[in-house]
């Protein structure tokens, strides 16, 4: 949720009298913070995932009662404080019902490493379903003391469990979601002002009550509004509605600055694929809309732009620009002009200078009166704190779909990729995190881009947002991503993956496996036998010219050297462009024709798969992965995670909207007409995807574990 400082926050009024000496101490925090990243270049690659979970309580016999928010995430970490366990961390989120769990140490550098992360999250959430069931009594002595219940139940005959998934089915809806349970009271809410979410739900911390306040009142109101499936307006009014959903999030580590500025602008390409992969969003207030994903709920709760405001964008979602390739940077927005000229004359680039800026210009959304000693000057009050925290202020205000973090004292630089929904289970979050760290380990080695036009990103976003994007919509995408080095990081420069190949086609190519190279027989989604595309595992030869010193650097790389990718895909990559129906993007006219950036409009099962025309993620993946000696569990596990991911591209395995959608529209209760998820059906729901996350993989996964 971002920095959670300790003290009294201020008013929005002191927010606002504050801002012009906080932007001077953000802005020398900021040049302070990249000198540190510039100096940093040898950090080791590390990762962590943060996962939030929903505290909920499941009627065990009684369909009719109705599946609830437990509001105990205090009293959990309360708990929490007095454990020895120090393989998870655990930390507040925006509501009482929800917890966010990490490592407690990141994960490490070797592939073999990666094979961890499955473990800790399957017994994270076994550790917080233990802690729920063994302090059972005493949790509902606490949730039953509150004088004023709206609702009462008989807490005994619910199992209580934490789950994870984007967004409660009947969050903000007229039955009872959470318990305790307050009616809002529009007026009588002292943050929010909701006749949806009673401000009792809100987390102790202030950040949280000051954000909801402070957005409220500089927007005048919230106002979040679906549509729902049968066309009529969906329509919420609280900061909680949006701030109320969870989020899967990874965190990565780089070895320097350069080389997660470059990172940055590859996962920003991929952010519409894996949005629409891990869409788990179909309904709102109780009701199916008409989008998959929660971005535009959580985008419009936190948007406190007024009509005098020089953002074109809510706070969250929306990267407004690329950190280091300023070719592809195709749209413009509004920043601090003095903030950045200040960091250019400190040696800052173009596109990160104005991005700081941009996030600078902002309006303050939460400090607090321990933050500011009237006696000292703005640089005292900068170099007085080695946190950083008032360029945090700013920056963790700012939440978008992948942000760039500098580097501090002692961390260094990160790039946390944040547009994944989580998922029913800890297999598939697992596996959509370690497909994206293998992608990002793949491209540092092979010196890839996936770089297009920011526009073009901007756009496959909204495509994303829609129902079954995954199946149905087109994606503009890079079709020869091997030909991208000039845009990226120095060629041939040694990183923790080993050396980049040079951009040089006798050498950067890549091994294509095209549908006729190998077909498995699968089930399609409606029944029916289809041959559907499987790509295969090739171990292609090592190059024999790279020197004995990059043979033996690291244990990223195998230790015959990076793989020549195969030659196959020569004659592929260099058809005529009317042929394989590419745009051109001349962003450098020095490339020649073979070395223009090339796009295509590609369905996700062909970018993440490939086709005769493109190589297909998996195969990228696959391909790095040819390159090491793995344990061979670890070798399975790996393989599964990239087929469960070819599946879900092809529609094989639904995402959790789709499949939530099936169960809500073919249940009995369900009406077309009313487009009402009442109790009965929020509750078998319910219990569906706690057997899923808990007990049978098989119910959506069908065979694939067998």
């Amino acid at each position: 949720m971002g920095l959670l400082s300790k003290g009294e926050p201020l008013t929005l009024e002191e927010l606002d009298k504050k801002y012009s000496l906080m932007k001077e101490i953000a802005t020398y925090q900021a040049i302070e913070a990249l000198e540190c990243s510039t100096l940093r270049n040898l950090d080791t690659f590390i990762f962590g995932d943060e996962v939030e979970y929903y505290i909920m309580a499941l009627p065990e016999k009684d369909a009719s009662l109705p599946p609830l928010l437990l509001l105990l995430s205090d009293e959990i970490l309360n708990l929490l404080e007095h454990q020895q366990e120090r393989r998870w961390d655990f930390c507040p989120e925006y509501a009482k019902f929800m917890i966010e769990g990490e490592p407690g140490v990141p994960f490490g550098f070797s592939i073999d490493d990666l094979a961890q992360m499955e473990f800790n999250l399957v017994h994270r959430r076994q550790y917080l379903h233990e802690i729920l069931t063994a302090n059972k009594e005493k949790f509902i002595e606490r949730l039953n003391g509150h004088p004023d219940l709206d609702f009462d139940v008989d807490l005994h005959k619910y199992t209580f469990t934490p789950l994870t998934m984007p967004i409660f089915p009947t969050l903000g809806s007229k039955i009872p979601f959470t318990y305790p349970f307050f009616n809002a009271k529009g007026e009588g809410e002292p943050y929010s002002k909701s006749t949806r979410l009673s401000d009792r739900v809100i987390s102790d911390h202030p950040r949280f009550y000051s954000l909801t306040r402070n957005v409220r009142q500089r927007r005048g109101g919230f106002h979040i509004e679906r549509t729902s499936v049968n066309g009529n307006p969906v329509v919420g009014d609280a900061f909680g509605l949006g701030m109320g959903c969870c989020g899967l999030q990874v965190t990565f580590q780089f070895c320097d600055l350069e080389e997660s500025l470059f990172i940055h602008d590859q996962l920003l390409a991929l952010v519409p694929i894996f949005l629409a992969l891990t869409a788990g969003s179909p309904f709102f207030l109780g009701k199916l809309v008409d989008s998959d994903v929660r971005v535009d709920n959580i985008s419009e709760a936190v948007d406190d732009r007024t009509p005098t405001s020089r953002a074109p964008w809510s706070r969250y979602g929306i990267n407004e620009a690329f950190l280091k390739c300023d070719g592809l940077q195709d749209v413009e927005f509004p920043y601090d002009t003095e903030v950045y000229e200040t960091l250019r004359n400190a040696g800052c680039n173009t596109l990160l200078s104005k991005h700081i800026a941009f996030c600078l210009d902002k309006p303050v959304m939460t400090a607090y009166s321990t933050d500011f000693d009237e006696s000292k000057s703005p640089e005292q009050l900068a170099a007085s704190d080695e946190s950083f925290k008032y360029l945090a202020t700013f920056l963790s205000t700012t939440w978008q779909h992948v942000r760039w973090k500098p580097a501090s004292h002692d961390s260094g630089c990160r790039v946390e990729f944040r547009p994944m929904e989580p998922q029913f289970t800890d297999f598939e979050n697992s596996a959509f995190c370690i497909f994206i760290n293998l992608l990002i380990r793949s491209i540092l080695c092979y010196d890839i881009s996936f770089l297009t036009k920011l526009s073009d990103i901007h756009s496959n976003i909204e495509r994303a947002k829609n129902i079954d994007a995954v199946l149905n919509e087109r994606f503009v995408f890079r079709s020869n991503p091997l030909k991208g080095g000039r845009c990226g990081r120095a060629t041939n420069r040694v990183t923790a993956f080993g050396t980049a190949l040079p951009i040089d086609i006798d050498i950067c190519l890549a091994e294509i496996q095209s549908y006729k190279a190998e077909r498995k027989l699968m089930l399609t989604p409606n029944g029916s036998e289809e041959l559907l595309p499987m790509v295969g595992t090739v171990t292609p030869p090592p190059i024999a010219h790279l020197s004995e010193t990059t043979k033996s650097y690291s244990g990223f790389i195998a230790k015959d050297g990076c793989p020549k990718l195969d030659e196959a895909v020569k004659s592929i990559d260099l058809l005529p462009l009317e042929i394989r129906g590419d745009d051109v993007h001349n962003v450098d006219t020095s490339l020649s024709s073979e070395e223009q950036i090339r796009t295509r409009e590609m369905s996700i099962s062909e970018i993440i798969c490939g086709t005769d025309h493109f190589i297909g993620l998996s195969t990228i993946v696959r391909t790095f992965l040819s390159n090491f000696e793995l344990e061979p569990e670890t070798e399975e596990r790996l393989e599964l995670y990239i087929r469960f991911i070819e599946r879900r591209a092809c529609g094989v395995i639904p995402t959790p909207a789709r499949f939530m959608r099936d169960f809500i529209s073919k249940h009995a209760d369900y009406s077309d007409e009313d487009n009402v998820i009442t109790e009965r059906i929020a509750s078998d729901l319910m219990h569906k995807i706690y057997r899923i996350g808990f007990e049978d993989t098989n119910e959506m996964f069908g065979e694939m574990f067998e």
